[in-house]
């Protein structure tokens, strides 16, 4: 049976352009890009979740978040 898992995603742009991750399936063996983020933990909010997720990814602070 398939889980079901709230995901938090941060979009950063910047002048037309929007920063993206690299990701790697290695069952098609081929890369693919998305947007910083990852799973929202039990308790926590969507902007909590997203300001973790830019910290473990990219090493940066992510204020003034928007909805």
């Amino acid at each position: 049976m398939s889980k079901i898992r709230a995901k938090s995603v941060c979009l950063f742009r910047h002048k037309g352009r929007v920063l993206l991750a690299e990701g790697h399936d290695p069952v098609k063996d081929s890369h693919y890009l998305l947007p910083i983020g990852g799973g929202v933990d039990f308790g926590e909010t969507s902007e909590a979740a997203a300001i973790r997720e830019v910290k473990e990814e990219i090493g940066a602070d992510a204020v003034d978040l928007t909805l």
